[in-house]
């Protein structure tokens, strides 16, 4: 289990394989704003639902506690799940990677604004559990909120069956 804070800056955060979103493209992407791409072609659905790329999007900036998990461990925070947008495929070949989307308004610039973090998680085909979560004071206001990504391996890559629009905010 990991347990990181990232700064959302930019609409959202995705969880990727750096090698496995290059492959998804004929053509050299470097320095091209895929971010833009994404929202305004069809490819953005394609890249998810070819396990590219894990979105958590139309979310508002904030620095959130994220909670990365497999399937087999246990969370208190599970206790305080609001939402869940469940599954997402995702391959990962090499290195897997969380990042805010301004991670692809450039893509693999040195020097960029977002630095994505490294995440231990194995090679492999996973679907992927996506879970608001929001604990509440004895006032009843947010202590704490944030959201569990939850990985379960897989044979194959499953189908998407999350939607892919769906705003996972309080």
């Amino acid at each position: 289990m990991m347990n990181l804070n990232l700064m959302v800056r930019t609409n959202g955060f995705a969880i990727f394989d750096p090698g496995v979103v290059e492959s998804f493209f004929e053509e050299d992407i470097s320095g091209k704003n895929l971010l833009d791409l994404f929202i305004s072609t069809d490819v953005g659905d394609e890249i998810v639902k070819a396990g590219c790329l894990v979105p958590v999007i139309n979310i508002p900036k904030y620095n959130y506690h994220i909670i990365i998990k497999d399937d087999s461990e246990e969370t208190e925070k599970e206790n305080s799940v609001w939402k869940e947008n469940a599954y997402f495929p995702l391959l990962i070949k090499n290195e897997c990677y969380i990042a805010d989307m301004g991670a692809f308004m450039e893509w693999g610039a040195h020097g960029q604004e977002v630095i994505p973090v490294k995440l231990a998680i194995n090679p492999g085909m996973y679907a992927v559990s996506v879970k608001l979560y929001n604990d509440r004071d004895h006032f009843e206001s947010v202590a704490d909120a944030g959201y569990i990504i939850e990985l379960s391996k897989r044979d194959h890559l499953p189908p998407l069956t999350a939607d892919i629009n769906d705003d996972m905010i309080l």
